[in-house]
């Protein structure tokens, strides 16, 4: 276990862990980009946006979204 201070805090890392995911299906069509990065929606429930994020949870790995 690796140890490093920040700003006088100190931290425990573990082991690095990099979650893999399922190669995607290649004949599978991606979405089309409709906002184009332009957020502001002008009416109510007309923009839905979501992320995941991965969290450890009793040992394992879990999708957060």
């Amino acid at each position: 276990m690796k140890i490093q201070y920040i700003n006088g805090n100190k931290a425990q890392i573990e082991n690095k862990y990099k979650p893999r995911t399922a190669k995607a299906d290649q004949n599978e069509k991606a979405y089309n980009n409709f906002l184009n990065q332009n957020f502001a929606a002008q009416e109510f429930n007309t923009v839905w946006l979501a992320g995941i994020t991965y969290i450890r949870a009793g040992g394992k790995w879990c999708y957060l979204a």
